[in-house]
């Protein structure tokens, strides 16, 4: 069996944090709105903030797995 390198391209982490960053920034734009029409912008704010946690914690994760690799 051949032994496979375990790299991981540098900008991965970064790139998945700033963008799941971005997508809680306009989902809490969008949760201000939610006197307007209420159904409607709930639905936008788990649209936009469900995603981007998920990325803000795997751009996390993600970057302490490469930081502990020798």
């Amino acid at each position: 069996m051949t032994h496979q390198p375990d790299t991981t391209a540098p900008t991965a982490p970064l790139l998945c944090a700033v963008v799941g960053t971005v997508l809680m920034a306009v989902g809490g734009m969008l949760f201000v709105n939610v006197n307007e029409d209420p159904e409607f912008f709930i639905v936008l704010t788990v649209a936009f903030t469900a995603p981007g946690l998920y990325l803000l914690i795997t751009g996390a994760v993600a970057h302490g797995i490469r930081l502990a690799r020798p």
